[in-house]
């Protein structure tokens, strides 16, 4: 289970769970959000980068001027690609995530590999896949 709060303004670097990526796939299932000011179900923000496109951020990275000095830029979990970033990620080598909305009842799958980072509209609540005890 993984619990989350909002986050603040767009551009603030601090999603939810800033880029990384995973060994195993994954499956993550929204259970709950709360509501947006407008009364719409609040959801959560993924950005999905393909494996080919894992050497290009860590070259932007580096052009941007972030410390390598504590490790991988992805495998530290410490960098949130703003919009801002990814505009100029565009700009200089014309890729794009994958972006997806995810919103209560919805289940986002994550291929082993894909570099990834969620950013919460609102509070929710995960259902991780790796929580389950199957039984045969």
């Amino acid at each position: 289970m993984y619990n989350s709060k909002g986050c603040g303004a767009e551009d603030d670097h601090n999603g939810s769970t800033k880029l990384h990526l995973d060994l195993t796939d994954a499956v993550n299932i929204m259970l709950w959000a709360g509501l947006c000011h407008d009364g719409s179900p609040g959801y959560a923000l993924w950005h999905l980068y393909p494996p080919g496109m894992v050497y290009i951020l860590q070259q932007f990275f580096r052009e941007e001027g972030f410390d390598e000095g504590a490790g991988d830029f992805i495998h530290s979990q410490r960098i949130y690609v703003t919009s801002a970033m990814h505009e100029r990620i565009y700009k200089k080598y014309g890729v794009k995530p994958s972006v997806v909305r995810q919103r209560p009842g919805e289940a986002v799958f994550i291929p082993a590999g894909w570099a990834h980072q969620v950013r919460d509209r609102l509070f929710f609540f995960f259902f991780f896949e790796k929580n389950l005890i199957l039984e045969a």
